[in-house]
């Protein structure tokens, strides 16, 4: 501040000087004559030169104190008036309205989350033009998200052109997966009390999640061969996300990035979470944890999924079409298809806020994962700061709409000689007798 203020008074000493200099050349009289018309000629040559000089020297310091307008958009340049931004200036009492009409979210909620993003999409400025504020880029991807609109038609709303919105939505990308790491995690050991003691009261003790897929619809990949993201099932080219919800609509873990056509089973075997599961490494409590039900059978952590996932010791799927004929399967699969809706339902909640990713449109296949992603990590923080399901405005279709199911036919037995199936099959078994042994689920189930 100082160094311009500095720089702000020599140039005006100078601009002094320089005029002082016109006003002179101005007011001296004409000499007319051999020697005296030439010394004036040089006279008045050497006075311009000098004035020449001070003028463009007061026009550097000028322009490097940024006192000078800067240069105005081109003629052939069109012109965006900023709807959305100006709607979400604080004019009236109503600026929580207008933030969850466009953002999906509290006026509080986006200063919040403003103030954690900041130094990463905070940009040096430059003789060029100005850059965007930090805020200004971060509700425009937070509206491309929450609205679904083309980036053409949404960047004029925002007073910025379509390359401005495609960077815009890059860095907020970048800046969520970096800020973030740790969103989308099955938490702490308190985080697992709260949903295995919500469960338990639902009869499957030790339960962390439930696990399920749904499709993201695209256009049709350009300079690609459409068939490999083309489902048979759906007859419309998609990518896959597999994503565990707890109770709370909480995700705690994501694996997206598959084409349409790759089955869900498939899907889970080549994900991080199977791998892990597989090593021992999650779904394991001590036994003394007092969020651990004793229950006979049961010993660890699962999750519970559909008929499109296979059997395993961390796993819990419906009998299908193997337990139609025993009533207590039947009743099993009826309790568990009743509180296995928490997917079906984080799905819709998820897809009804960020509308995006619900409607078919040009996604980019490359940005499309890690775009999704910063939407689950968006997700768990607006849940984590206390915003309203509620309030998400609801989808056409009820329910998630665009889940992928599986047919029963492609159940896995509970038996065979693979060890995790036979494990699976005796943790299934064990949660059955436990949930008939409630009198009153088994008398609503049986009826």
């Amino acid at each position: 501040m100082e160094l311009e203020i500095f720089i702000l008074l020599l140039a005006l000493k100078m601009m002094e000087e320089s005029m002082r200099c016109v006003e002179q050349l101005m007011s001296s009289p004409l000499q007319l004559g051999g020697f005296h018309t030439l010394s004036t000629r040089r006279v008045d040559m050497d006075s311009n030169m000098f004035t020449s000089s001070r003028i463009v020297m007061f026009a550097l310091l000028a322009q490097l104190a940024d006192l000078l307008p800067r240069e105005s958009p081109r003629w052939w340049v069109m012109r965006r008036a900023a709807r959305f931004k100006e709607d979400l200036t604080v004019q009236d009492d109503a600026k929580d309205d207008y933030y969850l009409t466009l953002l999906r979210m509290k006026r509080s909620t986006f200063i919040r989350l403003l103030d954690a993003l900041r130094p990463y999409l905070e940009r040096q400025v430059t003789r060029f033009r100005r850059p965007l504020h930090p805020a200004h880029i971060l509700a425009y991807a937070i509206h491309r998200w929450a609205s679904g609109d083309c980036h053409r038609h949404s960047s004029w709303g925002y007073g910025m052109g379509k390359t401005s919105g495609l960077r815009a939505m890059e860095d907020v990308t970048a800046a969520l997966i970096v800020v973030f790491p740790n969103a989308t995690t099955f938490g702490s050991a308190d985080d697992r009390r709260r949903s295995m003691d919500w469960y338990a009261e639902k009869g499957f003790p030790n339960c962390w999640g439930c696990v399920d897929c749904t499709h993201i619809y695209i256009d049709k990949p350009p300079l690609r061969n459409g068939d490999h993201f083309c489902s048979g099932r759906t007859k419309r080219f998609s990518i896959v996300a597999q994503i565990v919800f707890d109770h709370e609509l909480r995700i705690l873990d994501l694996n997206v990035g598959y084409p349409g056509t790759v089955h869900d089973s498939r899907i889970l075997r080549n994900s991080s979470m199977f791998r892990r599961a597989q090593a021992g490494s999650v779904f394991v409590d001590e036994a003394r944890h007092p969020a651990i039900s004793h229950v006979q059978g049961v010993s660890g952590g699962y999750l519970l999924g559909d008929a499109g996932y296979p059997a395993l010791p961390w796993l819990v799927t419906p009998y299908g079409r193997w337990g139609r004929n025993c009533r207590r399967a039947a009743a099993f699969d009826a309790r568990l298809k009743i509180v296995r809706v928490d997917s079906e339902r984080g799905n819709g909640v998820l897809k009804g806020r960020f509308q995006n990713f619900h409607w078919p449109g040009k996604h980019g296949i490359a940005t499309l994962p890690q775009q999704f992603r910063a939407v689950c990590i968006l997700h768990n923080i607006l849940i984590d700061m206390g915003e309203d399901v509620d309030r998400v405005f609801a989808m056409r279709d009820q329910g998630g709409g665009n889940v992928h199911y599986c047919p029963a036919a492609v159940a896995y037995r509970s038996g065979g000689a693979n060890s995790d199936s036979a494990a699976a099959g005796r943790l299934r078994d064990a949660l059955r007798d436990h949930v008939c042994s409630n009198e009153n689920w088994y008398r609503d189930d049986a009826n």
